[in-house]
């Protein structure tokens, strides 16, 4: 009996371990994924350890009852065998559920654990979203009917309202009004389509200043698929707006003065043709302004200063024009403009006529023509202005331009400080100009330059004093070309600078053998004239003497002229150079005096043998007691300043009588002679047959 009990007990012991540690395997195995590593690795070895013991407790039994037998006897042989075995089975039992009933509320705190982990960290999560959001982007919601339902706290610190005054209200509350109607309609098709809408919005904030974001707004949709509201994400990009309005502004403005560059008036004037072309009651008119004595300004007083001229002058034209050169603003009454240097141009748009544009541009010329104070310095400048009226057969706006600069460059050579009207036969005289410029260049290559000499012819006993002279062009299809015809544009093409060394080089030359043939009946020097362009040059007396070495012609031979208003373009310099010059040997004379700007206080400063008194004050001599004490008031400040006296286009002996009487040295014009070559000069064939006819004045001398 004591058999059978046994191995019942130790088979239905067995069963219930194998059961229980299958059980528990299972259930471990499903939490397993929840549990540390520490608590896998407990699992894992227990589980190990109760299969390994059950197998060893049940295979014995199962495999070989006797052995189950004999161990039972083994066992029984003490009265507590039974005992053991049973305490044994039920702490392994005892073991099995209390691991499972503290496993399970160990799993359960770690899920509580796990749970409470990411619960923190999702809620952190959320504080810093929430931090990022209003730090940087700028968030509202609205309904589907556009009415804000929130708006965040950088949305109320960049707008200046307040959430409250923002929920409630439409976003219409910050419209800068920057954006037309067609905008805003696109972009509600777009969102009410249920597309995400995106662009760059400028706002109003509550103060009135305006301020840009970057905008994207999605449609949010509810369960069934319906828009619901609006959310709109934005970032402020107002430093960015800013930053490429003021990158515009340089590149359209001028950065001296403020006024509008080149760019931006050729959109404008493009613009106003347009508008003209499609209504001609909408008349304009362009000017081109160019300001005299800015080159002085610059040379004499510095470039600081210049600059300060040109300041000036863009304030007189902006107040004195109505204008608006910001860059935000489309149109405006009038548009000034500085395309470089002294040069300025103004675009009057909607003139009711040409003469509204006449009134305009003489308005100019009084306040252009006011002194300018400049840090002290007192700068008097002018402007000379061309003007051209709207016309339909103006393709481009660098047709008008150059018509204007045309008409500008009229205004100059009629006497600067006015302005002059563009017409059609402006531009025959131009194509003649540029077509003088290109034959000038040839005949320089070419050696097409001849030199004629005008006498000068003292007044006391009629002798050869000198001779002045004068390049000619000898052109191979126009003939013998007038300097009047060819040397402004020479000095302006600076052509002027070899044309001038060539006739220096050859008047020396021409002289000098003149003197080796007839030294008997040539004069005591030649005088040859020096242009402004050249009086500017460093190197000027490096020159002068290079040519006298060359030549043999002596220093006290060679008589440079300069005219007065020359000198006073840049009066210091030419004290300078001139100074420079006389240290050499060379005599100096004045030329065209008392036509110019030069003061009397000054003009001793200045180391010249001769004054010649220009030919406008002659020929005036019968029109007046006026001319004729203003010719004497010269021929008196030569004598004083120990200088010769010689007057420029005598044409009558009439007017030889009058310069005799006043003590006039020498005489020129017409009268003693035209300019002739030197082959006529060497002959002694140069007087004129007034002169030999001329019994009265020859017996005088």
């Amino acid at each position: 009996m004591m058999q059978f009990v046994t191995q019942y007990h130790l088979d239905a012991a067995a069963f219930v371990l194998l059961t229980l540690t299958i059980t528990w395997l299972t259930d471990r195995c499903y939490l397993l994924r929840f549990a540390t590593p520490a608590r896998r690795k407990w699992t894992a070895s227990l589980a190990l350890l109760i299969t390994v013991f059950g197998l060893f407790a049940a295979y014995p039994l199962n495999a070989d009852p006797d052995g189950g037998d004999a161990f039972i006897r083994r066992v029984s042989a003490e009265a507590t065998g039974i005992i053991v075995v049973l305490v044994v089975l039920m702490a392994s039992c005892v073991s099995v559920f209390t691991s499972e009933i503290l496993g399970r509320y160990r799993d359960q705190q770690m899920r509580l654990e796990l749970q409470t982990h990411e619960l923190t960290t999702a809620l952190r999560r959320q504080d810093v979203f929430q931090f990022a959001i209003n730090s940087h982007a700028i968030f509202m919601t609205t309904d589907i009917r556009g009415v804000i339902t929130f708006a965040n706290e950088r949305l109320c610190r960049i707008s200046g309202y307040s959430s409250d005054e923002l929920v409630g209200a439409r976003p219409h509350i910050m419209n800068s009004g920057y954006h037309d109607g067609e905008f805003w309609e696109k972009m509600w098709q777009a969102i009410r389509a249920g597309e995400v809408w995106g662009g760059e919005v400028c706002n109003r904030r509550k103060n009135g200043t305006q301020f840009w974001i970057k905008n994207t707004i999605v449609p949010y949709l509810d369960d069934s698929g319906k828009i619901c509201q609006f959310v709109s994400i934005a970032t402020d990009i107002t430093a960015r707006k800013r930053y490429e309005t003021d990158l515009m502004k340089a590149a359209r403005l001028d950065q001296l003065t403020g006024l509008a560059n080149r760019s931006l008036f050729h959109e404008r004037l493009l613009t106003a043709m347009n508008h003209f072309r499609r209504n001609n009651s909408r008349q304009f008119a362009l000017m081109f302004l160019d300001f005299d004595r800015f080159k002085l300004v610059n040379d004499s007083l510095g470039h600081d200063v210049g600059d300060l001229l040109l300041k000036e002058i863009a304030v007189r034209l902006r107040r004195h024009v109505r204008s608006t050169d910001e860059i935000t603003v489309e149109t405006s009454a009038a548009t000034v403009a500085r395309l470089g240097g002294d040069e300025f141009v103004v675009l009057a748009e909607d003139i009711r006529s040409p003469r509204d544009a006449v009134c305009l541009a003489q308005r100019l010329l009084d306040v252009c023509g006011e002194p300018y104070d400049l840090n002290g310095q007192v700068v008097q400048s002018s402007a000379s202005i061309g003007i051209v009226c709207s016309d339909l057969k103006y393709r481009t706006a660098d047709e008008m331009l150059r018509d204007a600069d045309i008409a500008m460059y009229q205004a100059k050579a009629r006497g600067k400080a006015q302005y002059v009207i563009f017409d059609a036969s402006m531009q025959q005289a131009v194509r003649d100009r540029v077509q003088i410029e290109e034959d000038l260049r040839i005949a320089l290559a070419e050696n097409q330059f001849v030199l004629h000499y005008q006498p000068i012819v003292s007044l006391t006993d009629g002798h050869l004093s000198s001779v002045e002279a004068l390049a000619r062009w000898n052109h191979p299809t126009r003939g013998i070309v007038s300097p009047k015809q060819f040397i402004s544009i020479a000095e302006e093409t600076r052509l002027i600078l070899p044309l001038s060394l060539w006739v220096l080089r050859e008047a020396c030359h021409q002289f000098v053998e003149w003197k080796t043939k007839f030294p008997e009946t040539a004069p005591a020097y030649v005088s040859v004239n020096l242009s402004r362009i050249q009086l500017a040059e460093a190197t000027l007396v490096s020159q002068v003497m290079e040519i006298i070495s060359a030549t043999g012609i002596h220093p006290e031979q060679l008589q440079l002229e300069v005219t007065e208003s020359e000198i006073m373009e840049n009066a210091h310099a030419a004290r300078e150079m001139l100074n420079a010059l006389k240290a050499e040997g060379i005599r100096l004379a004045m030329d065209d005096f008392g036509t110019g700007h030069s003061s009397l206080a000054c003009l001793h400063e200045f180391p010249f043998d001769v004054l010649k008194i220009d030919q406008a004050f002659i020929r005036n001599f019968d029109r007046g007691r006026a001319f004729i004490a203003l010719a004497n008031s010269i021929v008196s400040l030569a004598d004083n300043l120990g200088m010769e006296c010689v007057a420029e286009g005598i044409e009558t002996i009439d007017q030889i009588a009058t310069l005799q009487a006043m003590g006039c040295t020498c005489g020129q014009g017409y009268y003693f002679g035209k300019p002739v070559s030197v082959e006529v000069l060497m002959k002694g064939e140069w007087r004129a047959s007034s002169l030999a006819s001329s019994t009265a004045v020859q017996s005088d001398w």
